[in-house]
């Protein structure tokens, strides 16, 4: 009696898999180096994001003043006496 299809394919997975973890290598300059751009990256990213979150709300608020000043204003000339 051999090795059925599925043990063949667990053990042949097996052994893949502990041979791919022994040819683990050190990360060389390139590979830090590219890790530090992504990190770089990611925290650039996130302070854009909420730089334009906050320029954005200063905006809208920016807005709605402008918006009360204009009916302010328009209340004000339907008020006025006209010449």
């Amino acid at each position: 009696m051999g090795f059925s299809i599925r043990m063949q394919a667990a053990l042949a997975l097996c052994c893949a898999a502990v041979a791919l973890s022994a040819c683990r290598r050190e990360e060389g300059p390139a590979e830090r180096a590219g890790r530090e751009a992504d990190k770089a990256l990611q925290e650039s990213a996130q302070k854009m994001g909420e730089a334009m979150k906050k320029a954005g709300e200063q905006v809208g608020q920016a807005t709605q003043q402008m918006g009360q000043a204009m009916e302010d204003a328009a209340r004000k000339a339907q008020q006025t006496p006209a010449r």
